[in-house]
């Protein structure tokens, strides 16, 4: 049976994707877990978008020679992060429906090598669409990245704009709302987790 207390939620992208790994010891469904439970990765081609703390690690997109090598050394980089923690249990936002043309192109290959990737390594996953990302973030379908990152703000009690030195009321953007939709689609990964355990059916799209 998958161990639901170390699970990992991946927003995925070619120019900042996010992953964060909850490891949590406690088996009751607690949605939302805190802060401290959590472990944050993120690539940006942004040098100055690139920081260190306790639980938040960035770190520069590496340079490449083709499509395929930015494809590859991403699924690489999310790979060794999942095996740093053990991690047996993979979320992975889909395709937004207003993706087109030839950045939807390039985000199903990267998102299929890191797919194919996972499988390789055993490593279990389940595809989440935006909207209920969202919905179990919020409450609603179609909230913006400003509601997602104030919601984050209220269940973490940490704004993640101001770890940044942002302006704790800017609006979010790059990393900071990829780091928040990585962390809610780890909680929605976990609490999936935790219910199938249990036996219940875990609510569908």
């Amino acid at each position: 049976m998958i161990d639901p207390t170390i699970v990992a939620g991946i927003d995925y992208s070619i120019r900042c994707p996010a992953i964060c790994v909850i490891q949590s010891e406690s088996t009751l469904l607690n949605v939302f877990r805190p802060f401290n439970e959590c472990h944050f990765y993120y690539l940006s081609s942004t040098n100055s978008h690139v920081i260190q703390t306790d639980n938040i690690h960035g770190n520069s997109l590496a340079l490449w020679a083709t499509q395929t090598n930015r494809f590859q050394s991403i699924a690489q980089w999310a790979l060794n992060v999942l095996h740093c923690y053990q991690v047996n249990s993979v979320g992975i936002e889909g395709y937004a429906f207003g993706a087109r043309g030839r950045a939807l192109f390039d985000l199903a290959e990267n998102t299929g090598l890191l797919k194919w990737v996972l499988h390789q390594n055993a490593i279990p996953y389940d595809i989440h669409a935006p909207t209920k990302v969202k919905r179990f973030g919020t409450g609603v379908g179609n909230a913006d990245k400003d509601y997602m990152a104030q919601a984050f703000e209220e269940r973490t009690g940490v704004n993640l704009n101001a770890l940044f030195g942002r302006k704790r009321d800017r609006g979010s953007k790059s990393p900071v709302n990829d780091l928040v939709d990585a962390y809610f689609i780890a909680c929605l990964q976990r609490m999936n987790g935790v219910l199938t355990a249990l036996e219940i059916e875990p609510d569908g799209e």
